[in-house]
């Protein structure tokens, strides 16, 4: 089974990767970066099921409203993977965000669907939560949340106008100058 990532764009793809590299976790991974593809993500996640090849699977929605709108649809379609959601809380929030994806749940899915807390510790730049997603009628599944307190961005130095080089730089000295951070994103990610 595949664990799968979903973030809200192509720099949390590029963190993910060299987190990938610096944990040493081998080739078995494969990307989908929404911003840069044309294959719908549909045709590309049932690609994935039909192939063992990848034991990691880091997925970029393009944007915040991407990110919750392409959970909604697939978190409950894709169940042989293992899920995990890299956000950004953009300063607000982190249970006004769980309410949001809570409250898009339900548009399609009533109260039979729900993402529950169960415990959280943050550090400096991100929390880290274990949580529920609850499918009544079916077999909870563990997801693990990363919440950036304001987003990867901020606390990388990534501006608008940097180059794919630039920021891959920048999340690279990310990575080398905050072990302690880093470790808690890779055993959320990886354990």
């Amino acid at each position: 089974m595949s664990d799968l990532v979903f973030s809200e764009g192509k720099n949390d793809v590029i963190l993910l990767e060299e987190l990938h590299e610096s944990e040493d976790m081998g080739p078995r991974y494969d990307k989908y970066v929404f911003e840069d593809t044309e294959v719908s993500q549909t045709k590309w996640l049932r690609q994935q099921t039909a192939d063992d090849r990848f034991d990691y699977l880091y997925k970029s929605e393009g944007g915040d409203g991407e990110l919750i709108k392409k959970f909604k649809s697939h978190s409950l379609v894709f169940t042989k993977f293992s899920m995990r959601v890299l956000i950004d809380l953009d300063g607000g929030s982190f249970q006004d965000r769980i309410e949001e994806f809570n409250n898009k749940l339900s548009e399609d899915y009533g109260n039979k669907v729900r993402v529950d807390v169960e415990s959280r510790h943050s550090n400096s730049d991100l929390i880290i939560a274990e949580s529920t997603l609850r499918i009544e009628g079916d077999e909870n599944r563990n997801l693990p949340i990363l919440a950036f307190h304001e987003s990867l961005e901020d606390v990388a130095g990534i501006f608008d106008g940097d180059s794919v080089e630039t920021r891959r730089t920048k999340i690279q000295r990310y990575i080398s100058n905050n072990p302690s951070i880093v470790s808690d994103i890779s055993d959320c990610i990886y354990r």
